[in-house]
Formats: structure tokens, sequence, C-alpha cells
């Protein structure tokens, strides 16, 4: 109501009246008001530089694109029992929505960059993740190794190619494959 007054051209000394305890606002200190706004906004901005896909899709009718066979279909709600998470030993378990519930499975894979996944609701056999963001340091440094990897082989790459292309000619099996 304050803020649609203020809005609407009164200002907050006429919303607030002469009775009213606050009479001067720079008397007021909005320092708390600040600090938790600034930790909330930090709070975010941790968040999605961290992550890549953080929300579990809504329930809903499945929408598809274009011509979809499953277009139409019911999205069922996700709960935290169907979620498996990955998390570092020791991390305390994310909080979720739903008290008296567990996370269906608990890992500590540290070979994987996956942070949660579960089963899609409409085909049933496929599975949603969730990913580490791409400014996330430990995507940063898989890829760095990935690239470093990649300018290792592009010294040999001659010999990769001869190797494979001579094997794709093979009378067995399994050399061509």
């Amino acid at each position: 109501m304050l803020y649609e007054e203020v809005v609407n051209g009164q200002s907050v000394k006429e919303v607030l009246g002469k009775k009213h305890k606050i009479q001067a606002l720079d008397k007021c200190d909005f320092t708390p008001i600040f600090d938790y706004l600034m930790a909330e906004r930090e709070k975010k901005k941790a968040m999605t530089k961290e992550v890549g896909n953080f929300r579990v899709e809504p329930p809903g009718l499945f929408r598809g694109r274009g011509e979809h066979p499953k277009m139409g279909m019911i999205k069922k709600r996700i709960y935290p029992r169907d979620i498996t998470i990955n998390i570092g030993e020791g991390e305390p378990l994310p909080e979720h929505p739903y008290p008296g519930q567990q996370w269906k499975e608990v890992k500590h894979d540290h070979s994987v960059t996956w942070l949660a996944y579960w089963k899609d609701t409409i085909s049933n056999k496929d599975f949603k993740y969730v990913f580490l963001g791409a400014t996330s340091t430990f995507k940063a440094d898989s890829d760095l190794a990935k690239y470093e990897k990649a300018r290792a082989l592009k010294e040999i790459i001659h010999e990769v190619r001869r190797n494979y292309e001579s094997d794709l000619g093979s009378k067995e099996d399994q050399k061509r494959q």
C-alpha cells in the first residue's frame, strides 16, 4: 500500500501522516535492510554463476516443438524422492520444500559434471540433468584439460588418421569398427 501511494504521487510524509512514529527519514537507519538485500543479491549471483539450470520443471501439459507426438501429455511433479544428487563429501544436503522427504540417492562422484538428475516423466526412460554453469571453476578446469588434450593430439593427428583409415580397410570386424 505504501509503495502504491508513493508511486501514485504522494510523498512518504503524506502517506505516514503527522501522528506516525517516523517523522524524519534521515534519522532512520536502513543499514540492516540494505545489508540483507546485498547478502541476498550475492547469494543469487553465486547460485546462477556456478549452476546452469537449477530448477525442476513444474507440472503441466507437455508442449514440445512442432508436431511432437507426445504433445498434450501431462508432466508430473518431480519430488525430492525422484532426484539423485551429486555433492562433495561432507557437504550439507541442499534444502527442498517438502519436509519429511529424502533425496532418492546422494552420490559423491567427482568424475562427472552433473549435480542432479531425475527420470523424465514424459518419456519415462530419458533423464533430465542439472549441470554446472559455464562459468564455474570446475567446468572451466575440465574444459581447459580437454583443450590441452586436443593440443597434444594435434601433434600426432596424422598418425591417428593413418591408423584408423588403415583399420577401416581391415578384414577383421573388430578393427573395422
